[in-house]
């Protein structure tokens, strides 16, 4: 090569993370730090004024041009194919360019960059290699009228070696004052960045203590004081909802959450026991309950709470599908507070959290914490309400709620709403919580009131625990000879280990007869005890 390469570090193909190519490129030897964990380097086609020809399939240029230029000018193999350097003429701008000039022909010229020979290809792992030693020639006429330049005397460099050089450090003094005007202008923006962080934090500040001096102040007093107090109720629902409490009913997609918070507001006013089992406190004759429905028509809600049985004068209902969203902001609460009072609401239902949070992120616990605290604020400071119930969507595993950590633990109760995985018409009903504990039970539906009860039939272990009995009963029917233990898990429908247990609950029960078998590599007989029964025994 004859011509001043100018260079910089590469990380497989692309430049070294940090590395300003078009800045920093220069001569190998004048580069102090060179990276240790560097690929390879990268030539600045520009400052090189060099024109290479990319060859990435094999005979793709020797076909576009009519010869193989390798004979001509300094060469070097790459991963795929070869790299033809050419000079780049005094006063002819070529563009670079991809398959313009047939499959397997790229153009590289300033602004961009080749990489150089001695470095590794990595998705091939191929040393990119010199295949000759001729210098760097400039571009022959044919191929500029190929690029479709016409090629004149004055497209070549008539410059003497002296006058070149002479040019290529006034460049590079250039290159180094805009070097130094950028990193000095990089500095002025970081100062004004800084100043414009400080006086957002600043102003979140102000903002913090001016919400912090409107609402309502923290409540402080000595303990002999607190134990002085009026003793409050035990629970609101008994053994399921505690006295001024904090509840979140999490309900899988599509299993009625809107009936039980409906069943839910008909026991709160009318002390009805919720669910047919559990005793309810009702609220004051004078106090109503309000609910925040942003997830059905108005219409259709109120066609399902007549249906349910809740008085109409009793029950508060805000419409806010479609609607600006009161719990926006502290503003907005606040007149909403100042809209709800002279309902005398007494208990607060949110449905459901997920469209109550509006635009944040109900999966950022950062968003959803300081949400919760301006829900409690909002319904016993502002409104002055004793029980706020939020209805949440379940996640994807059913089991907990969908949005940030901090609803996990919010509420003093939580109640799980799921169905059956073998029959999505049948609800499960739990609960769990401070003072709460209730097993997962089956629910009824009444189609005619709407209403729900549960059935005393388990969960859906219990559920699953009968089939796999049912198909045991049944298995042993048809074979009264009796089956091994294998055969059982074989020829019953279900997860293995399950069958084992609830085989095992049955010898135990008395329902089959376990007999050790003689010969045939011994183990166990499996027959019916009583062979006249459609369950097997007790």
């Amino acid at each position: 090569m004859s011509l001043p390469i100018y260079v910089f570090p590469l990380k497989g193909k692309t430049p070294y993370p940090g590395c300003r190519w078009r800045i920093e490129s220069r001569p190998r030897e004048e580069w102090e730090s060179w990276p240790s964990d560097a690929t390879g380097y990268g030539v600045d086609c520009a400052k090189s004024r060099l024109v290479v020809i990319d060859e990435d399939i094999p005979g793709a240029v020797a076909e576009w041009l009519g010869y193989d230029p390798q004979p001509l000018t300094y060469t070097v193999e790459t991963g795929r194919g070869r790299h033809f350097w050419f000079e780049e003429p005094e006063g002819v701008t070529i563009k670079s360019s991809t398959g313009k000039h047939g499959s397997g022909v790229d153009i590289k010229t300033a602004g961009g960059y080749v990489v150089g020979p001695g470095s590794i290809h990595l998705e091939t792992g191929v040393e990119y290699r010199a295949l000759n030693e001729h210098p760097v020639v400039p571009i022959p006429s044919d191929i500029l009228h190929k690029l479709g330049k016409k090629p004149t005397a004055d497209d070549y460099d008539t410059r003497t070696d002296e006058e070149k050089d002479q040019q290529r450090q006034d460049q590079q003094r250039q290159d180094e004052d805009d070097t130094e005007f950028i990193d000095r202008l990089a500095r002025i923006q970081w100062k004004m960045e800084a100043a414009k962080l400080e006086s957002q934090a600043k102003a979140r500040e102000y903002q913090a203590e001016k919400i912090a001096a409107s609402a309502p102040q923290p409540d402080v007093a000595l303990l002999s004081e607190v134990l002085l107090r009026e003793e409050p109720p035990e629970d609101r629902i008994k053994g399921l909802m505690p006295w001024d409490a904090s509840t979140t009913v999490i309900a899988q997609n599509k299993t009625g959450k809107t009936t039980l918070t409906g069943n839910l507001i008909r026991c709160l006013i009318t002390g009805d026991d919720f669910l047919g089992r559990f005793e309810v406190r009702p609220i004051a004759e004078d106090a109503r309950v309000c609910v925040l429905n942003y997830e059905m028509s108005d219409t259709t809600f109120a066609s399902w709470a007549s249906d349910m049985g809740i008085p109409g004068d009793r029950l508060v209902v805000v419409n806010l599908r479609g609607r600006t969203n009161p719990l926006a902001s502290l503003a907005t609460r606040k007149r909403f507070a100042e809209q709800l009072r002279p309902y005398n609401i007494e208990s607060l239902i949110v449905d459901p959290f997920g469209r109550a949070i509006g635009r944040g992120n109900q999966n950022d616990p950062s968003v959803v914490q300081p949400w919760l605290n301006d829900l409690d604020t909002f319904g016993r400071e502002l409104l002055g309400v004793l029980d706020i119930v939020l209805v949440v969507h379940a996640g994807w595993d059913a089991e907990r709620s969908r949005g940030g950590s901090p609803l996990e633990d919010w509420p003093d109760a939580k109640w799980n709403l799921v169905k059956s995985k073998d029959d999505p018409k049948i609800r499960y009903f739990r609960a769990s919580g401070r003072d709460v504990e209730v097993d997962e039970d089956q629910l009824h539906y009444d189609p005619e009131t709407r209403r729900l009860t549960l059935t005393g039939n388990g969960g859906r272990s219990e559920s699953a625990d009968s089939g796999i009995r049912q198909r045991i009963v049944e298995f042993l029917k048809g074979n009264a000879d009796g089956a091994s233990g294998n055969a059982l898990k074989n020829g019953v429908k279900g997860d293995p280990s399950a069958i084992t247990r609830v085989r095992n609950e049955m010898v135990d029960d008395g329902s089959i007869v376990r007999t050790y078998r003689k010969g045939q590599g011994g183990g166990y007989i499996f027959t019916l005890a009583y062979q006249d029964t459609n369950q097997g025994g007790k």
